[in-house]
């Protein structure tokens, strides 16, 4: 297998105009007008037009769209595969001269310019050895350090002071959010509870909390080399490792999921539960209904590929493990939303399967609540950030 990075030269300028659009200039005299044939950057209908044009270019090279995930295509009868952001393809072949041969083909309707190996995509720095490709984003972060003049690391992301009273400028501190808000979805997934919980003072935030944010920024350049590793399989097992916790019992809970393919980390995510739960229990139960909709998209599209998957489902706590199986303690759960109850109905199906493991196992622990020191490293292993 070979992989390549493609980049198209002014994508949008290709798509054809179905609506009758005009254009004024300085070239323009009078009440005349520019009609577009093709779009233009600006337009409203360009990233549509965009799509739908280099959709149509793949479908006519024998590719299929994966209809779980629209930058997803797949060719059955060599097993090749792109993936599409924009205007950027990540593509897989069987053998260079596939490549080439598709290369020329697509040449045929774009202006097409081939990066080689992929070593940055997307923001992120890839670095290629013995079967597995290691994602981080050192410049990223050097770079975010920089501009908010950060040049002490520190060993750890949190920063424990109380919550001053005096009020930060908004728009700096939601431009610092946004950006530690993309490292952490892409490649630093211990450090995703820390922002999480800044992004909860997006829209009023207080001195305390850019104090916070400038040690998460700290952390992230004194670990700057790290990120996630990606390993080859010889079988594909999927594994969500689910986790519910709450720095304060007046808080609703938040809910930590962690998507594992094989060994490599895949998907990750830290966000508040949308109810008041009335015990741990519920709590965890209802952060296995959203990892049961993680798996349920992940054997979608895993089944795209013709190799059918049924994901496991990890959880720390055995009353949520239980109550995925059976309706025990009704009188404490009757009260629990029906949609939260979608686990149990995956389970019936045999879509996925519940199981549960020792809380020291469990690596979504880290999205879930503050962990620092030795378990804080015991936990990015696990998560697939080191070797």
């Amino acid at each position: 297998m070979v992989m390549g990075q493609f980049d198209i030269e002014g994508a949008f300028l290709n798509g054809p105009l179905e609506e009758v659009l005009y254009v004024k200039d300085q070239h323009a005299t009078g009440n005349r007008a520019w009609r577009l044939k093709k779009s233009l950057y600006g337009t409203k209908q360009a990233a549509r037009n965009w799509n739908k044009f280099i959709d149509d270019i793949l479908r006519g090279l024998g590719f299929a769209k994966c209809p779980d995930d629209p930058g997803f295509y797949f060719r059955k009868i060599d097993g090749s595969l792109i993936v599409l952001h924009v205007d950027d393809l990540l593509c897989v072949f069987p053998d260079i001269s596939a490549m080439a041969e598709w290369r020329e083909a697509l040449a045929q309707h774009l202006t097409v310019e081939d990066k080689g190996a992929p070593e940055r995509f997307l923001g992120m720095d890839m670095v290629w050895k013995e079967g597995q490709v290691h994602i981080s984003g050192k410049s990223a972060i050097i770079s975010l350090a920089e501009d908010f003049m950060i040049n002490k690391p520190a060993s750890i992301p949190y920063l424990i002071i109380e919550d001053s009273k005096e009020l930060a400028e908004i728009k700096p501190f939601q431009i610092l959010v946004s950006r530690l808000l993309f490292i952490s979805r892409m490649w630093r997934p211990d450090i995703r509870y820390a922002v999480n919980q800044l992004c909860s003072r997006a829209s009023q935030p207080r001195v305390s909390d850019v104090r916070k944010g400038c040690r998460v920024i700290a952390y992230l350049l004194g670990t700057a080399d790290e990120g996630i590793y990606l390993r080859g399989v010889r079988k594909i097992e999927v594994d969500i490792f689910t986790d519910a916790g709450e720095e304060k019992l007046e808080e609703k809970a938040t809910t930590g999921i962690l998507v594992l393919l094989g060994d490599s980390p895949i998907s990750w995510a830290a966000r508040k539960q949308d109810v008041t739960t009335l015990s741990s229990t519920e709590a965890e139960y209802i952060a296995l209904g959203a990892a049961a909709q993680d798996g349920m998209w992940m054997a979608k599209v895993i089944d795209f590929l013709n190799k059918p998957v049924i994901p496991r489902v990890w959880t720390d706590n055995r009353g949520a493990s239980t109550l995925s199986y059976n309706p025990d303690f009704h009188r404490r759960t009757k009260h629990i939303r029906r949609r939260h109850h979608f686990v149990r109905e995956c389970v019936d199906d045999g879509d996925i399967s519940v199981h549960w493991v020792l809380g020291e196992n469990n690596p979504a622990d880290m999205l879930t609540k503050p962990v620092t020191g030795k378990r804080l490293e015991e936990l990015k292993k696990q998560a697939g950030m080191t070797v």
